[in-house]
């Protein structure tokens, strides 16, 4: 939630990428959401409240307004179910399919 609110170029967090661009990182993070089928919210069990903290509808909430479509999964330790992507992506095709 911090970096969202921010407005540090992107040379100031080289792990994100390009270390010597000067955009925004909260122009990347949007990007991303923006572009997404799905969206992961890892380690959500470090958020204050856990999965049921306001933290975690916060963030939903974030994503929801710059993404309506994507699915969003909040898990801990990156801890996915491969068959839930893979029926999230069965189910995109199909419908991409069907239409």
């Amino acid at each position: 939630i911090k970096d969202y609110s921010t407005k540090l170029p992107l040379a100031s967090r080289p792990e994100l990428g390009d270390g010597g661009n000067m955009r925004p990182v909260v122009d990347l993070l949007v990007e991303q959401i923006e572009c997404a089928d799905f969206v992961l919210l890892n380690k959500v069990d470090l958020l204050p409240g856990g999965l049921e903290g306001e933290a975690l509808e916060q963030l939903q909430a974030i994503v929801a307004s710059l993404n309506p479509l994507a699915t969003v999964i909040a898990c801990e330790q990156a801890k996915v179910r491969v068959l839930l992507l893979a029926g999230i992506q069965l189910g995109l095709m199909c419908m991409y399919v069907v239409q």
